[in-house]
């Protein structure tokens, strides 16, 4: 046998398909596209586990510049907690005014959503209110900010909404706090575009859409909503009446001091 014959033989031998084969392309994380039906049963799924905690980015694109507005929350059943952390806007708006900052304004707020109703404890309205510090009203209609629309302070009700969608395009593929999710586009009833990470469970793990107008005349926003800890334990406080003085009460007493 000629040596060359002997060296084809040999790398026929070592190239056999098992032994040289290339090592398959990863799978997408996912698994699988995301379909339309996939984003309709997001709201069920999360449902199903009852219980989870997320964070809330608001990147406002201002007239100075992006700036960063931060909330993190924990919902459980039809009852959520969210601490807004406005502490650092605060500070900026008195060193401009040149005062100092007000007692009680370098604390986060807090919202609680109990079911219909809604507390709200934000220390710009601690002052007029008084004790008690909690102010309640129906769920939605007291809010820091557009921002924080009810739809963001209770994530059911934002991944609710994609009950609505018609149509989905896929983006791609990420990890969000290490679980693996296909990012899809898609818009919702109200026209509002946004883009989902849904994992395989059908669990939404990360929202963001646009706002046009903040409020307050801070201009356009990037809110960006995350949800982790799907089924942990979660205990949330819920002030009591002697804690709370209804919304509507302080517009009343604010109404009757002004006439």
């Amino acid at each position: 046998m000629h040596l060359a014959t002997s060296v084809a033989l040999a790398a026929a031998t070592l190239c056999a398909p098992v032994a040289c084969t290339r090592p398959p392309s990863p799978a997408p994380p996912f698994g699988r596209a995301v379909s339309v039906a996939d984003l309709h049963a997001a709201p069920s799924a999360l449902a199903h586990v009852g219980s989870g905690r997320f964070e809330v980015l608001v990147l406002v694109h201002g007239a100075d510049g992006p700036e960063e507005v931060r909330a993190s929350g924990a919902f459980v059943d039809d009852a959520v907690v969210m601490d807004i952390d406005l502490r650092a806007r605060f500070a900026r708006a008195a060193e401009r005014l040149g005062e100092s900052l007000p007692r009680g304004f370098d604390t986060e707020g807090r919202i609680v959503v109990d079911g219909p109703v809604m507390y709200v404890r934000v220390p710009m309205l601690q002052a007029p209110a008084g004790e008690p510090a909690w102010l309640s009203a129906s769920s939605g209609t007291v809010t820091a900010a557009p921002a924080f629309e009810s739809s963001v302070i209770d994530p059911s009700r934002l991944v609710g909404t994609l009950r609505g969608v018609g149509e989905v395009r896929e983006i791609g593929h990420e990890e969000v706090r290490g679980v693996s999710t296909t990012q899809v586009a898609t818009t919702l009833p109200e026209g509002r575009q946004v883009h989902v990470w849904l994992d395989r469970d059908h669990l939404v793990r990360r929202l963001r859409y646009a706002l046009d107008e903040v409020g307050a005349g801070l201009g356009r926003a990037t809110v960006t909503v995350e949800l982790f800890d799907y089924g942990a334990p979660v205990e949330i406080e819920v002030p009591g009446p002697a804690e709370s003085i209804p919304y509507s009460d302080l517009v009343h007493g604010f109404l009757q001091a002004g006439a």
